[in-house]
């Protein structure tokens, strides 16, 4: 049997810097496979805590945070790529990120293994469009633009992304329970929690991200300012209810249990490509 370390720079029962969620990843990650002959070494997300490990550990680097990858260098200091390439294997939230660290120059094995949501705890029923209300979420960025369109068709109520991230759940879940519809401006961001949480809750998602989650026949997207217009008059007369049935069905699988199965076969698979069985 392996032993799994997980490393992150300030708590350890994390498995990745995103805490309050990743957690839940933690208590399915289980050292279930019985012929490795290397611990396994989880290193934190984002990568500014990688290091370099020495044998017989295997070196895995999460980059489950949500925020464009194409920054990560200028977040993290210019010898972001030589932590990465540190790494035995490189995790990845989907292909976007895998490309735009393939093009950045990282070099290590990188899967796609998207991480898991606790989608239990923000179940709501899905309801017909009933309060004619847009519940916003900002973060980083002036969508004061954006926020006047959406208030010439519903009421809306803007929260600040750090607001949120402090906010009570139940207090939060209330937010999405009042609300029809939730908009979601971030340009290149490619995993969200609170789209998530969104989806799970019932609203029907408006974003323009290319969230890994996000389908045509989940949600609505739109590209400009424009498109956010046209989607939000057509919002008027029909609540899309069956993007919302469909959102439920597609956070589902993305359980935590099914997110860890996916870890531990990468890890796997990608221990077994450099180090294969003897006959």
């Amino acid at each position: 049997m392996i032993s799994m370390t997980v490393r992150n720079r300030a708590r350890s029962q994390y498995l990745t810097g995103y805490g309050r969620i990743n957690a839940g990843l933690l208590q399915h990650v289980t050292p279930n496979i019985d012929d490795l002959d290397a611990e396994v070494h989880i290193f934190a997300s984002p990568p500014y805590s990688f290091h370099t490990m020495i044998e017989p550990r295997f070196n895995v680097g999460l980059t489950y945070c949500d925020r464009p990858v194409h920054k990560y260098p200028t977040i993290h200091g210019s010898n972001f790529v030589d932590k990465c390439n540190a790494m035995d294997l490189i995790l990845t939230s989907g292909e976007v990120d895998r490309q735009a660290f393939i093009d950045g120059g990282v070099t290590t094995k990188i899967l796609v293994s998207p991480p898991g949501f606790d989608h239990m705890s923000w179940l709501q029923p899905v309801r017909r469009q009933e309060n004619q209300k847009v519940f916003v979420m900002a973060r980083g960025r002036d969508i004061s633009a954006q926020v006047d369109i959406a208030r010439e068709y519903f009421e809306v109520e803007v929260v600040s992304g750090n607001t949120a991230g402090n906010m009570p759940d139940e207090e939060l879940k209330a937010k999405y329970r009042d609300a029809d519809i939730f908009l979601k401006w971030a340009d290149e961001y490619t995993w969200s929690y609170p789209v998530l949480e969104a989806m799970a809750a019932g609203c029907l998602v408006i974003a323009n991200s290319p969230y890994v989650f996000l389908t045509n026949e989940n949600s609505l997207r739109f590209r400009d300012e424009a498109e956010l217009r046209s989607i939000l008059q057509s919002c008027k007369a029909h609540d899309h209810i069956d993007k919302k049935v469909k959102a439920r069905e597609d956070v589902y699988r993305l359980n935590w249990e099914q997110a860890a199965a996916r870890i531990m076969e990468n890890i796997y698979s990608a221990y077994r490509s450099e180090h294969p069985l003897n006959p």
